[in-house]
């Protein structure tokens, strides 16, 4: 994971950890708030830019969009390149929420990262073009972003999906599980949206009883609230077959090494960013609605900001 840690600015995380959000404060507050906080630790600017990107990937992780667009404004006013970039880039995040497209995919377009381009594509899925998205989620997957390399995958298998393909969405997502383990320790939430997708697909295609077992993962999570689409796939597995109600919890242990990590314990289901269910689980004909709400970036953005030496 050095690949994301350095293009986030955040090389050594032995140094200083942050996880948690200052308390929630209303739009320039807060970012004045940092603003201070970092000035009274003297902070360089390299070290405010760390603090505050890793600080907007937390906010973005737990939907707390308040916090994103303050932290996104301190950013900018940090004189320097990355921070100016990172800056950019959540407020683009923040338009996408808002569903002003245009406006962030204006925002999105000179810069060529693999996070941004995976972003821009999720603009295209939710107006429909799922053949330019397409090309974009495999662009950003032929990174060595792995956040952007992960998203990518799994969205990709979400456009196989939305085409009625779920045995091709199944395989893609099988494929990159063990990759979405290892990016869940820096990045928690994906693990709890990984798992709602398996349970999607695995219901489409009949495997009731699994699907019950990975989507009640994403249940168990302790940011369910921001997410409430998965108490809605839960719901409708539930109600599909709600005889075989189980609850199973599995979560990345983040004090193993890599090499240490116990593999995924895929007896959850047979063979083995974004938010959905917003269509009934079993297979019908695909179709499309003039936007889709199911297309949204997975995590925030890291490799837009590049290397310090590209400033």
């Amino acid at each position: 994971m050095n690949t994301t840690q350095a293009s986030f600015l955040i090389r050594d995380r032995s140094k200083g950890r942050f996880d948690a959000l200052p308390v929630s404060r209303a739009g320039c507050e807060l970012s004045g708030a940092i603003l201070t906080q970092i000035a009274v630790a003297n902070e360089s600017f390299e070290q405010a830019a760390r603090r505050l990107i890793r600080l907007a990937d937390l906010a973005y992780g737990q939907r707390d969009y308040e916090a994103l667009a303050a932290i996104s404004e301190a950013l900018s006013s940090v004189p320097f390149a990355p921070a100016q970039r990172a800056s950019r880039y959540f407020q683009a995040l923040c338009l996408r929420r808002l569903k002003q497209y245009d406006a962030a995919a204006e925002l999105l377009a000179d810069l060529s990262a693999p996070r941004a381009i995976q972003t821009l594509a999720t603009l295209y899925e939710v107006r429909g073009e799922l053949g330019r998205a397409a090309q974009l989620y495999a662009q950003a997957a032929q990174s060595s972003d792995g956040f952007a390399v992960a998203g990518s995958i799994i969205q990709l298998a979400t456009i196989s999906s939305m085409m009625g393909d779920h045995q091709a969405a199944l395989s893609r997502l099988r494929a990159v599980a063990p990759f979405v383990r290892q990016v869940a320790r820096l990045h928690p939430h994906l693990w709890f949206q990984f798992h709602n997708e398996i349970a999607v697909e695995l219901a489409a295609v009949g495997e009731t009883e699994a699907a019950t077992r990975a989507i009640a993962v994403a249940v168990a999570s302790p940011i369910i609230e921001a997410y409430p689409e998965w108490h809605q796939t839960a719901a409708e597995i539930a109600e599909a077959e709600p005889s075989r109600l189980v609850v199973a919890v599995v979560v990345p242990q983040e004090q193993q090494s890599d090499a240490e990590a116990a593999p995924i314990k895929w007896s959850l289901w047979p063979l083995e960013h974004r938010p959905r269910r917003r269509r009934p689980l079993h297979n019908q004909p695909a179709t499309r609605a003039p936007l889709n709400p199911r297309a949204s970036p997975r995590a925030p953005p890291s490799s837009f900001i590049g290397s310090i030496q590209q400033s």
